[in-house]
C-alpha cells in the first residue's frame, strides 16, 4: 500500500518543473479547516524558477478546449513526476538531477505545443480552475476518468468515520513536522514516518475503516462536490478549537 503520509524525505522530488507545479486537486479544505504544514523534508536543490508568474485567467475564459488542453498538460506533468520519483530516489549528484529535470522540461513543453497551449498558458488555466469548483471537477474528470466509488456507495456513517481519519492523520503530520525537525538520519526518519502510519492504520482500524476505504472516499469527495460539503461541515464541528488566550488583567494603579 503505497504511504498515505507521503512525507518519506527520499520520495520528494524537485516538486516544480520550472514552476510548473504538479497538481492534483485534493479538497480546498484552507478556507474551512486548518491543514497543518506537511513536515519538513529534504529534496535535491530545485531548478532555477525560469517562467515568469503569468498573469490570471478569469474562470470564466476556461473553455472546453482550453480544459482538454490543460488536462494532457496534466497527465503528462503527473507521468513525469512519477518517474523523477522512481529515477532521482538516492541521486546525490546535482548536476544528474539538474539534467533530468530538464529532460523532463523538454518533453512537458513538447506536449504543451501538441496540445496547442505554452507552459506559461497552462498555468494561467491552472489557476483558474483553482478559483472554480466545477471546473476542478470537470478537469479530474478529463485528467483521471470518473472515481471509482459513487455517492451511494456509501455507507451511513462512513463519512464521519473518514472525517475521523482525517482529523487524525491532520493532528500526526503536525505531530510529525516537530518530531522530524533537525533530524538528519534518514534511519531516524524512516522510523518516525513509519510509527505514523502505523498509529494511523491503528485509528483507521478503530473507527472501522481501512486506509484503503479512506483513500477511495477521499478521492470520490474530490468529484461529488455536495458530498464534498458535507465532509467540510463535519471537520469543522469535529476539529479541535484553538483554545482562547486570556487577556491578561492590568492592575489598577491607586490614585494618589
Amino acid at each position: 500500500m503505497k504511504s498515505i503520509m507521503n512525507l518519506s524525505k527520499e520520495k520528494i522530488i524537485v516538486g516544480a518543473i520550472s514552476g510548473f507545479v504538479v497538481c492534483a486537486f485534493g479538497l480546498n479544505l484552507g478556507v474551512r479547516a486548518q491543514q497543518p504544514q506537511q513536515a519538513p523534508q529534504q529534496a535535491p536543490q530545485q531548478a532555477p524558477q525560469m517562467m515568469p508568474q503569468a498573469p490570471a485567467m478569469d474562470p470564466e475564459d476556461v473553455d472546453q478546449e482550453k480544459l482538454e488542453a490543460a488536462a494532457m498538460v496534466q497527465q503528462k506533468a503527473e507521468e513525469l513526476n512519477q518517474e523523477l520519483q522512481e529515477e532521482l530516489i538516492g541521486v546525490e549528484d546535482q548536476q544528474v538531477v539538474q539534467e533530468r529535470i530538464a529532460k523532463a522540461e523538454e518533453e512537458l513543453e513538447a506536449v504543451a505545443e501538441e496540445a496547442g497551449i505554452s507552459l506559461q498558458e497552462h498555468e494561467q488555466i491552472m489557476q483558474a480552475i483553482e478559483q472554480e469548483r466545477e471546473l476542478q471537477r470537470e478537469f479530474l474528470l478529463l485528467v483521471r476518468g470518473e472515481p471509482e466509488l459513487t455517492g451511494e456507495d456509501l455507507a451511513d456513517g462512513e463519512l464521519d468515520q473518514t472525517a475521523e481519519v482525517f482529523i487524525e492523520l491532520q493532528q500526526l503530520r503536525q505531530n510529525l513536522q516537530q518530531n522530524l525537525a533537525g533530524v538528519e538520519d534518514e534511519a531516524a526518519v524512516q522510523s518516525i514516518i513509519e510509527e505514523a502510519e502505523k498509529t494511523l492504520e491503528e485509528k483507521a482500524e478503530a473507527v472501522g475503516m481501512g486506509l484503503d476505504r479512506y483513500e477511495k472516499i477521499m478521492e470520490l469527495l474530490q468529484y461529488d462536490l455536495e458530498l464534498q460539503d458535507d465532509f467540510l461541515e463535519i471537520i469543522e464541528a469535529e476539529s479541535p478549537q484553538p483554545e482562547p488566550q486570556q487577556q491578561q488583567e492590568v492592575p489598577v494603579q491607586p490614585m494618589e
